[in-house]
């Protein structure tokens, strides 16, 4: 099934021309804002080239891996912009991961240059590098040679508390590259070359380098977030989603880009601040997880801060309420909201987006119809068949945004992107009638039940429309009779309260009855993944073990 689309040489081929076609039509708008840093495109794009030249001084080349392992700030836009006009790949580093996770991106993607702070949020990056490369400082401003990171060879650090060895990031920008120095480098980037690698966040296994090209990139964010979300020069985007997250490094980053829009970055989140920032800066675009609009709503500071300049807001994936959605929009003063769905493997988070002009129910309910651009089909996954209308079924994509495979991992490929070019998402889907896909969740999210398939995602939502319930999440667990049975595990609102019959009871008056959860057990938190997912597996194993294994 295809939809909208269009031509598809409206925007530039690689993500620096991008850069350069902005500051050429808008040189003095805000680009970047973040705490007392105001950056115009001219501004930025200048300290981009120094960057880049830095960078190229120390031995970055095209294809080199520049991984960078920084929480959100304007230098990591600034060395992220710089790596891809060289033609090397940026490969985010996730701020949440442990040093294990940390050493095996690092290794697996073959990084040569590593750019970090020396500390954020009381985690000492600089230390964590130096227990990675005992062998850092060995050498005169690079690694001689790293057991653990034998491609390693270079670290640059922002900060003052760097350790021996380590590059100071300053020594990045103090250059002005000789005229001309960066025009070769740049014309030979290609919009099939890879410009990044983004690690998907892996909940039972390794994570998988995921390779984006130029191409992809440019193209997916315009037709996404400029024709799909009418994003202006006039949009000033608040990110507090991560950089290494498609959301924040991609769509954020990417989308303001291709509009000349401002973007104005925190590197955490926390309600009372959002609001202010909304406020003091007069956002007019928030894109968020769930979980914070829920916080924003509950936050005793939301009535003290102006946020009437906001237009859109963009929630990410979740059991929706049209309630909820239009609480957020009265409580926040904004005039539309939209939801999307996506991979990594097919360019960015939003392959699909249902705005606020589908209305309130179909962004509750859907997340959009596809577009022309490339082809989506709702799939047997036993067979490959096609389904009827109506039907679930595994989500498969093909065309442009399909990624190039897992870097280094070229089995993984093959099971993922068959012969004839289909990402298999693993997700469940279905069409309704009017063309709109309704996710359904993970395919493997399913609980196997007395012979009937169940839905995580339907029980989920039906759990999150509890009035106190702040989250859920559904796991399965064996049963002797009916195979499977289905477990909640339940995060209440704060200073709510509510027993199990009760959730049950609910859940049974708008479920039948073999979906309604056998147990349920409330949580204070969740145990997340480095990417913010909640970790079911650690939840089903916390419960057998309550249970015993042979429940």
């Amino acid at each position: 099934m295809t939809g909208w689309s269009i031509h598809p040489d409206a925007a530039p081929r690689t993500l620096g021309a991008l850069l350069e076609r902005t500051v050429a039509r808008h040189p003095d708008r805000e680009a970047i804002v973040s705490g007392g840093t105001r950056w115009t495109y001219r501004e930025h794009r200048d300290l981009v080239r120094r960057v880049a030249w830095g960078l190229h001084r120390l031995g970055v080349r095209r294809g080199s891996h520049v991984a960078i392992w920084m929480p959100n700030r304007p230098e990591w836009v600034s060395v992220e912009m710089a790596a891809v006009t060289l033609g090397a790949v940026p490969v985010p580093v996730n701020t949440r991961y442990t040093l294990e996770e940390a050493e095996y991106v690092l290794r697996q993607s073959d990084a040569e240059t590593l750019v970090t702070v020396d500390r954020f949020l009381g985690i000492d990056f600089a230390k964590m590098v130096v227990e990675l490369c005992p062998e850092l400082g060995g050498a005169a401003g690079g690694v001689p040679g790293s057991a653990r990171l034998p491609r390693l060879r270079r670290v640059i650090c922002l900060g003052r508390d760097r350790r021996p060895g380590m590059i100071p990031y300053e020594e990045l920008t103090g250059d002005e590259p000789p005229p001309g120095a960066l025009a070769a480098l740049e014309a030979a980037v290609r919009s099939d070359d890879v410009a990044l690698i983004i690690y998907t966040s892996g909940t039972t296994a390794f994570p998988k380098g995921v390779m984006l090209t130029h191409g992809q990139i440019t193209r997916n964010m315009y037709e996404a977030r400029v024709v799909e979300e009418d994003l202006t020069a006039e949009d000033r985007l608040l990110v507090v989603a991560p950089f290494v997250h498609v959301v924040g490094g991609m769509n954020s980053v990417v989308g303001m880009l291709h509009v000349g829009g401002c973007l104005v970055i925190l590197d955490r989140f926390e309600p009372e601040a959002v609001l202010a920032t909304i406020q003091a800066e007069r956002i007019t675009r928030f894109y968020g997880a769930t979980p914070m609009f829920v916080d924003i709503l509950g936050s005793p500071a939301l009535g003290r801060y102006d946020t009437s300049s906001l237009r859109r807001l963009s929630v990410f994936p979740g059991p929706f309420q049209s309630q909820f959605l239009g609480e957020m929009l009265s409580a926040l003063k904004a005039d539309g909201v939209s939801v999307g769905y996506g991979l990594t493997e097919s360019t960015n988070g939003v392959s699909f987006v249902c705005s606020w002009r589908d209305g309130l129910e179909r962004v509750a309910t859907t997340v959009g119809r596809p577009r022309a651009a490339y082809e989506l089909r709702i799939v047997d996954p036993e067979t490959g068949t096609p389904v009827p209308t109506g039907t679930p079924g595994e989500i498969r994509i093909r065309g442009f945004v399909v990624t190039k495979g897992y870097y280094g991992k070229p089995e993984e490929t093959a099971r993922t992107i068959d012969v004839e070019g289909w990402l298999h998402s693993g997700d469940l889907g279905c069409f309704d009638a009017d063309g709109y896909l309704h996710f359904l969740g993970r395919l493997k999210d399913m609980i196997k039940t007395a012979g009937f398939n169940v839905s995580c995602q339907e029980v989920e939502r039906v759990i999150a429309q509890h009035p106190a319930v702040h989250q859920g999440a559904l796991v399965g667990i064996p049963d002797r009779r009916n195979t499977e049975v289905g477990a909640a595990f339940v995060q209440l609102r704060q200073g709510e309260q509510c027993s199990e019959a009760e959730l049950r009871e609910f859940c049974r008056a708008r479920l039948a009855a073999f979906k309604v959860p056998r147990h349920v057990r409330f949580v204070a938190e969740f145990p997340l993944s480095a990417s913010g997912k909640i970790q079911k597996f650690v939840l089903r194993d916390q419960l057998l073990d309550e249970l015993g294994r042979g429940a």
